[in-house]
């Protein structure tokens, strides 16, 4: 576990969070502290980023989950459970862990949800859009429905979106946003849309302008003042990329180098990072200038990832790597041997649920896994 160092601030004895120590003039951060008992250095203070361990599991095996905040809880809502007949079957659950970790298990989603996608805005988790099934013919009974959590975990419904699956989210601003998606059972130009739609903090909705280029499977992060879409499918994968203001107004940004099928996104620092593929990632700061590193230790897709303290995360496979806001990478065990995971972070501590194994032997998970930093 990690250590941790208290000081007393109005006879209140208060977690430290962040240590820094000046060096050359500058206030560099202090990622661990020693102290001496018994002629031996003992740890008393991290802050680097450790493996917390497991905590209880999702009330249901699944994967292909959403996964945002409210209030005091990490929400997993939707996915994809086993068929005791055939292949999956749409998920209505959700999963909810508070800052202390207790799992609780809110009112259902209105609807059972593939393909989905969720935001946070204001005091709201939302979860919106997806289908109720999902085979090797594609997307059946595509939603138009948006799920609204409070921080009381208390569902409500907000403003319907056309019937889309496999869209993405990111917030921005006063603003959940909802991109692209597909309005038919199968990904391609003649089934993809360009929408984009928002909802304020009082579940307000409106549109913002259309995406560049019409796709699904984008994948959404916040930097700055920018929610950015990357990447997508039509016909093929793409590389664009789209990034929005927290006034709506649309600019595109320099493409991915390369595509990136069933990509993952978090944000650290002045940084969104885009990976899959490639052990090199996309990487852009808060001005849309975007550079390149090698965030992933092996090139993989289907990975979950999240940001906690100054780390982002990126699991999946049996590989857990991180890397922090200077962008030096690492790797850090991990018990989560599936792929398409749901992740999210509460307080102090990130979590990845659920997922399933490789396609030539399907196991899908309960299993919550907990890092901190």
């Amino acid at each position: 576990m990690a250590k941790a160092v208290y000081v007393g601030v109005g006879s209140k004895a208060r977690k430290m969070k962040k240590a820094y120590i000046g060096i050359g003039g500058k206030a560099r951060k202090v990622k661990k502290m020693y102290i001496g008992v018994g002629g031996k250095a003992r740890l008393c203070y991290s802050a680097e980023l450790e493996k917390v361990g497991m905590a209880t599991a999702l009330s249901t095996a699944r994967y292909d989950m959403r996964a945002a905040t409210v209030g005091k809880y990490a929400l997993f809502a939707g996915g994809l459970a086993p068929n005791p007949f055939f292949g999956e079957n749409a998920s209505s659950s959700v999963d909810a862990y508070n800052t202390s970790l207790t799992k609780s298990t809110p009112t259902e989603l209105s609807c059972k949800r593939c393909g989905h996608a969720a935001a946070s805005v204001g005091g709201y988790a939302l979860f919106a859009g997806g289908a109720s099934s999902y085979n090797f013919l594609g997307y059946g009974n595509i939603l138009s429905s948006v799920d609204a959590y409070d921080a009381s975990l208390t569902r409500s419904a907000a403003h319907i979106i056309g019937a889309t699956a496999a869209i993405g989210g990111a917030a921005v601003g006063n603003y959940a946003l909802f991109a692209g998606g597909t309005v038919y059972s199968q990904i391609n130009k003649d089934n993809v849309t360009s929408d984009v739609l928002a909802y304020d903090p009082s579940l307000t909705f409106t549109t913002a302008p259309l995406l560049s280029v019409a796709r699904a499977n984008v994948k959404g992060a916040s930097v700055g003042n920018y929610a950015l879409f990357a990447s997508g499918r039509a016909n093929g994968f793409c590389t664009t990329v789209d990034a929005y203001n927290a006034s709506l107004t649309r600019t595109t940004a320099t493409a991915l180098s390369s595509t990136k099928n069933n990509s993952a996104a978090a944000t650290v620092g002045n940084h969104a990072i885009f990976v899959g593929n490639t052990a090199s990632a996309d990487i852009y700061d808060a001005s849309l200038t975007k550079t390149s590193a090698a965030i992933l230790s092996t090139a993989r897709t289907g990975l979950a990832a999240t940001t906690v303290g100054d780390y982002a995360i990126f699991s999946g496979g049996g590989v857990a790597d991180f890397c922090d806001a200077s962008l030096t990478r690492s790797s850090i065990g991990t018990s989560m041997t599936g792929y398409d995971m749901g992740a999210a972070t509460i307080g102090d501590y990130a979590l990845f649920a659920g997922g399933y194994s490789d396609e030539k032997s399907v196991t899908i998970y309960d299993s919550v896994e907990v890092y901190t930093a």
